[in-house]
């Protein structure tokens, strides 16, 4: 199953769990894959103009989008988080760790790293 799919099958407490479980479900592909293929995908995107990894239309942003406006709604985010702007935020700390777990040759637990990282983010836009 599709990241999409693994995430629409199951069912979530708060919008900050949903979040977590996309980069969790994102991971685990990518670890699957293995540093050496990504650190190829990353030298196709610097080296493609199609800009794809980074449009909005693609699942992961505007799942993203969706969860933090929902979240905005029920209170559990502050009211003046911009959506659009949290899912880039939240892509880049994704992109970012995953471009390092490649500097590092895979080292370390690429799952648990994204989720300390965005579980900071998660903490930053929380309503308090």
């Amino acid at each position: 199953m599709s990241v999409e799919e693994n995430v629409k099958a199951r069912e979530y407490n708060t919008l900050s769990e949903k979040i977590l479980i996309i980069f969790e479900e994102a991971n685990k592909n990518i670890t699957d894959l293995g540093y050496k293929f990504m650190g190829d995908i990353f030298k196709f995107i610097l080296s493609s103009p199609l800009g794809y990894s980074i449009e909005n239309s693609r699942y992961p942003y505007n799942a993203i989008e969706r969860a933090v406006a929902e979240g905005i709604k029920k209170g559990e985010f502050k009211k003046n988080v911009n959506p659009l702007k949290a899912s880039h935020d939240f892509m880049k700390i994704g992109r970012g760790t995953v471009f390092d777990w490649c500097l590092y040759e895979g080292e370390y637990d690429l799952i648990s790293e994204t989720e300390e990282l965005v579980k900071a983010y998660l903490d930053y836009i929380k309503e308090d």
